[in-house]
């Protein structure tokens, strides 16, 4: 008997929920956000009405499908799902990115997407089904998306190849893909970009792999990235429950400065900043002097939001051997490495060398 797993998004969240674009990640690092940039880019006459959700995270299943259309217009041509695809990697579709492509194996990738997929759009209904010899991930519609179909399923196929490419070494002439629509024209770009055996006129998309390759491990796995993003993919899921008005202000501050921190550990080489009050209060659409307010009713405030997270973080930067204590100052916004030390030092009572010996 199978394993199945399904979460179903189609009644269970509203059509106007948080996506991870504007809560626990800065906008311009998400998915939803580098699409609009780029349709921006190329076609700056977008409707103010898109620009303004996006700015603000709160960008619904039909606007997400409305950035689809927009950019299939723009292309021309029916394969559109597979050359977007080919332009986005993981890790353009913040924490989530992160988790699915560090993840250890090709079992726990797919299982995140079934479980987080919604940070990312609630356009599907996920299920995941594994026997003996295969592990099924198909997902149906949860929104009408008339002619969109095939080509919203391309984009994610494309997505997913990649991950399957670098865990089955390029070997995809066992995995299967199924299509609710009919064969297009373009079968052949399809057969060359995705491999394996294509069915159409399915009852759902679907990706089928052999279970041989589900627990191989994988080459891109990080241990540390892959911890930090499940627990930034746990919050940001809970977060996508609740409308701006009933969402937890510190819990969206915490998550803004714990996704700068984890974006400053992928380039460690160089100093770089944490978001300011101002910048925070931008992407979430509110005033500075309103998030203020509305951090001092929960007895905080920016300054000390940032404080404790970089109080928090410090003791995990120091328990990854290959940062430098330098390094992990700079991860968490210090040009100066003895301001740090300093700072470490008023936290734990002892400096931060002192402390990564002990361990």
């Amino acid at each position: 008997m199978g394993l199945v797993v399904q979460v179903d998004m189609a009644g269970g969240l509203p059509n106007n929920v948080i996506f991870a674009t504007g809560i626990g990640m800065d906008s311009t690092d998400s998915f939803v956000a580098m699409m609009a940039d780029y349709f921006l880019q190329i076609q700056p006459a977008m409707p103010s009405a898109l620009i303004e959700e996006i700015k603000r995270g709160d960008v619904g299943p039909d606007a997400l499908l409305g950035l689809f259309r927009e950019y299939a217009r723009l292309r021309e041509k029916p394969s559109w799902g597979i050359d977007l695809g080919m332009r986005f990697n993981l890790l353009e579709f913040g924490f989530f990115g992160y988790a699915v492509s560090s993840a250890p194996t090709l079992r726990h990738s797919l299982g995140l997407l079934v479980d987080y997929g919604v940070l990312v759009g609630s356009i599907y209904d996920y299920q995941l089904e594994e026997n003996e010899q295969t592990l099924t991930i198909s997902f149906t519609p949860a929104i009408d998306f008339s002619d969109m179909g095939a080509g919203v399923a391309e984009f994610a196929f494309s997505s997913l190849i990649k991950q399957v490419f670098a865990v089955t070494f390029g070997n995809l002439d066992q995995l299967k893909f199924g299509f609710m629509d009919a064969q297009p024209d373009y079968i052949q770009l399809l057969q060359e970009y995705l491999g394996g055996e294509l069915l159409f006129n399915q009852s759902s998309f679907f990706m089928t792999i052999p279970s041989q390759y589900c627990d191989l491990p994988s080459p891109l796995y990080n241990r540390e990235i892959w911890e930090l993003s499940i627990q930034e993919c746990r919050k940001q899921y809970s977060m996508t429950k609740y409308t701006y008005e009933r969402l937890n202000i510190v819990d969206a501050v915490n998550g803004y400065i714990d996704s700068a921190i984890l974006r400053n550990q992928q380039g460690v080489a160089s100093y770089a900043a944490l978001p300011t009050s101002a910048e925070v209060s931008s992407k979430l659409g509110i005033s500075e002097s309103y998030l203020r307010k509305q951090l001092l009713a929960e007895k905080t405030s920016f300054r000390q939001l940032k404080e404790e997270r970089c109080q928090d973080w410090s003791l995990k930067l120091l328990k990854q051997e290959q940062l430098s204590i330098e390094q992990a100052a700079g991860v968490l916004g210090y040009s100066d490495t003895s301001n740090f030390s300093r700072a470490f030092k008023r936290w734990f009572g002892q400096g931060p060398a002192a402390v990564r010996s002990s361990d």
